[in-house]
């Protein structure tokens, strides 16, 4: 048997369907499934593996029903489209805009889908004419937990699939050796990923997914679950719930509405639904629990600043705890010049996420009799350091539920300038700019949404700026109505 074989471990209560054995680990070759010793197992397909694996996260059997119907109909068009061109498209051509796809088979007059200008439609005919990527597929399980309004974020897929719970890094394993070897080579180049994804790539495929739908079935997606994924926000931020009804009064004067676009002329931040959710998150923190030292007093006891957050705690308490390996799903992101400062855990970490990666039952090039003087032994993934479990962070929202500090209401003949809360607000452009409590909490947000740091500070730059014309758009309102009160 080649050293090279990828053992798993049955599920519990299944063992090897061979009596008298007692092989606690098998494997697949050939779309087949065999216990360590060798025994074939009856009953089983590859398919029926990715049924025995899905439920694993929690979700409700209804989300692969629609994962599936979503991707038949993507797929429908892009056979449509490509069978009067003669073939498929790698991605790379600007051919015009198709007429059979299925809103115009249906009657629709794609001159009249309003917002769509030519450019938009000749963007929309060449992703939907381009081989569906590997990215999409994530996307498209996103698309179906928000169809079904479930508290998931798009930052959580990116972390299964970084963490190799979702087939992405190297999905070509995923494919049984007898079907890889008559795949075509740009099905290989589409099943194979060398380097990691960035949140904002996801994001933005997310979106471009949820317009493609749109665009042919007139397809629109809802909101997400705000209330839920709030709550899901400030319990990983470690906010107090006072945050809470600011982040909804925010979103109600801005008019979020957390959705997808249907169309628009060019990508924003404040485009992405979840952006949208966790910069209001950051910038109703900022104006409620400012980062700087300078004392704020509450008007009454209603005021939601009369609890005031110890930051100096907050960092302690949510800080990143240093890890003594490769933290899970980073080993993605190692250079050779973090390799040379690793030490021997950390050598072990990714020695062992190499193992299970990138070798696989590929006939090796060395001969047999070298490869046996270095066996390689079975690598499994250690869950323990995984992810912080529910209890984990109740614990941390109980300590520094514990920090707060009760502000006694000022009135504001009590004091001659009584700072209140939004005075001297801080707005950050760059990353350079953050103050360390600032970058702390930053960076915490942009860890949960799984983007960039310079995303983030983006984004909420952007917000304040919005804000901040709608309260001058205000002031003027206000002002236009007192003259015509005067007037009359």
């Amino acid at each position: 048997m080649s050293s090279h074989v990828e053992y798993h471990k049955f599920p519990r209560g299944e063992n090897c369907t061979e009596e008298g054995c007692r092989a606690r680990r098998f494997y697949i070759e050939d779309g087949m499934k065999f216990c360590q010793r060798g025994h074939a197992q009856a009953n089983f397909t590859l398919t029926q593996q990715d049924e025995d694996d899905f439920g694993t996260q929690g979700f409700p059997e209804e989300l692969k029903t629609i994962v599936r119907d979503l991707w038949s109909l993507k797929v429908r068009i892009f056979l449509k489209l490509n069978e009067d061109k003669g073939g498929y498209s790698s991605g790379t051509g600007t051919s015009g805009f198709s007429s059979t796809s299925e809103a115009e088979e249906s009657g629709i007059d794609a001159s009249e889908r309003r917002g769509w200008t030519l450019r938009k439609r000749k963007r929309m005919q060449k992703v939907s004419n381009t081989l569906p990527r590997l990215v999409e597929t994530l996307a498209l399980c996103y698309l179906g937990i928000l169809l079904l309004r479930l508290p998931f974020t798009l930052g959580d897929i990116l972390t299964w699939a970084k963490m190799q719970e979702m087939p992405y890094f190297r999905a070509i394993k995923e494919i049984p050796k007898d079907m890889r070897l008559h795949l075509p080579s740009h099905y290989h180049a589409s099943l194979e990923v060398h380097s990691t994804m960035k949140g904002e790539d996801l994001q933005t495929a997310t979106l471009e997914v949820a317009q493609f739908f749109s665009y042919h079935f007139e397809m629109g997606f809802p909101p997400l679950n705000t209330p839920l994924l709030i709550f899901k926000y400030m319990r990983d931020l470690g906010l107090p719930v006072e945050i809470y009804g600011a982040v909804r009064r925010l979103a109600e004067l801005l008019d979020f509405d957390f959705t997808y676009p249907k169309t628009h002329k060019r990508y924003r931040i404040l485009d992405y639904p979840e952006l949208q959710l966790m910069c209001l998150i950051t910038v109703a923190t900022k104006l409620s629990q400012p980062f700087d030292n300078v004392v704020r007093y509450p008007e009454d006891e209603s005021d939601p600043t009369t609890v005031k957050m110890d930051w100096g705690k907050w960092c302690e308490i949510m800080g990143e705890k240093p890890s003594e390996g490769i933290k899970l799903g980073k080993e993605i992101d190692v250079t050779d010049a973090d390799i040379l400062n690793m030490d021997g855990r950390k050598l072990d970490d990714y020695l062992d996420w190499y193992q299970r990666t990138w070798i696989d039952d590929k006939k090796p090039k060395m001969a047999e009799q070298i490869l046996e003087l270095f066996p390689l032994k079975d690598v499994d993934v250690q869950r323990d350091e995984v992810q912080l479990t529910d209890e984990d962070f109740l614990k941390s929202v109980r300590e520094i539920q514990n920090t707060l500090i009760w502000q006694e209401p000022v009135q504001c003949h009590s004091l001659e300038k009584a700072a209140r809360a939004g005075h001297l607000y801080k707005r950050y452009h760059t990353t350079e700019e953050l103050p360390e409590v600032a970058r702390i909490f930053y960076e915490k947000a942009a860890n949960i949404s799984n983007v960039s740091l310079q995303l983030i500070v983006s984004g909420v730059f952007q917000l304040e700026a919005r804000l901040q014309g709608w309260t001058v758009e205000e002031k003027r309102r206000m002002a236009n109505s007192m003259t015509g009160y005067d007037l009359g």
